[in-house]
């Protein structure tokens, strides 16, 4: 199955329709295929939601991490 992290666009309240909740404001995993996956795709489409890359996301942590170390050292 693939699976994205998805975050709402702007002050966008999105339910999830399994979960009737409210999609976080930092973003979800959640399923592209299946039936909720096409609610997730439609909301993809109309602009509700975007698709945050996982490969930024680890890029960013790993970053963060080396910066964390540097300034460890300095002190």
């Amino acid at each position: 199955m693939k699976s994205a992290i998805l975050v709402p666009v702007g002050n966008a309240k999105v339910r999830d329709p399994k979960t009737k909740n409210y999609l976080l404001p930092d973003g979800e995993t959640k399923t592209l295929s299946g039936r909720f996956g096409r609610y997730w795709r439609r909301r993809i489409r109309n602009g509700s939601v975007i698709i945050k890359p996982k490969k930024i996301v680890k890029k960013i942590v790993k970053n963060i991490e080396a910066r964390t170390e540097i300034n460890k050292e300095k002190n």
